[in-house]
């Protein structure tokens, strides 16, 4: 069964006068527990794939499928639902809330799906190797441990598709390596891994890659 399907997917922005098509007939499939990593230059497209991946947005032409399902078919409620249990998001910046310490922003999911669990929260934490620094807040954690509070907050929701986009562009390369072996641990579990990089090193590791350059895939 395939995670996710893009069939013929086309983005274009309309910037008053002109019109900018990021993404080109673009047509994927990954497989559930597959690992995937997406590489390209600057400005090739890579950020809006991931969007389309994880249905943060909606192509101008194609279709996306998650599991087999249309998300052109999907209201804003149910899309935000899917989100909200089907994907979990890990961000270059970590994204984290800083008046709130890890606990915290690792239940943040979970209040938006009305399920908040402390119990959850903490076994995350210990999970990603932070149960020393479970009331921390962002100011007091390195990029490092920044960035598994963010991984933990993915899981969550117990996703079946994680979604990193450049988790370690903010970290050292040791710290950076850190992170790629939490994540590979992370994807040996079952979920689907799909990862965008700019490191061949990173991009390496993945079972398999997908180039895109101009808007257009070029491998998988």
């Amino acid at each position: 069964m395939n995670a996710v399907e893009l069939k013929n997917v086309s983005r274009v922005y309309d910037l008053g006068e002109i019109q900018v098509e990021v993404l080109r007939n673009v047509s994927i499939k990954i497989k559930k527990g597959e690992f995937v990593s997406i590489i390209g230059p600057s400005g090739s497209g890579k950020s809006t794939l991931l969007n389309m991946i994880g249905a943060l947005d909606r192509p101008t032409t194609g279709e996306v499928l998650i599991h087999g399902k249309h998300i052109s078919q999907f209201d804003d409620n149910e899309l935000a639902r899917l989100r909200g249990e089907r994907i979990g998001f890990v961000f270059q910046l970590f994204n984290l809330i800083p008046r709130l310490d890890a606990t915290e922003n690792v239940k943040m999911p979970m209040w938006f799906q009305g399920r908040s669990s402390e119990d959850k929260a903490v076994k995350m934490l210990k999970e990603v190797g932070l149960g020393h620094r479970l009331k921390s807040k962002p100011s007091q954690l390195s990029g490092g441990e920044r960035q598994r509070v963010s991984i933990a907050r993915a899981l969550a929701n117990n996703p079946e598709i994680i979604v990193a986009d450049e988790p370690t562009g903010a970290l050292d390369s040791k710290t950076g390596e850190e992170i790629i072996k939490l994540l590979k641990k992370i994807h040996r579990e079952g979920n689907t891994l799909i990862l965008v990089t700019h490191d061949p090193k990173i991009s390496k590791q993945a079972e398999r890659i997908i180039k895109i350059k101009d808007g257009m895939v070029e491998g998988g």
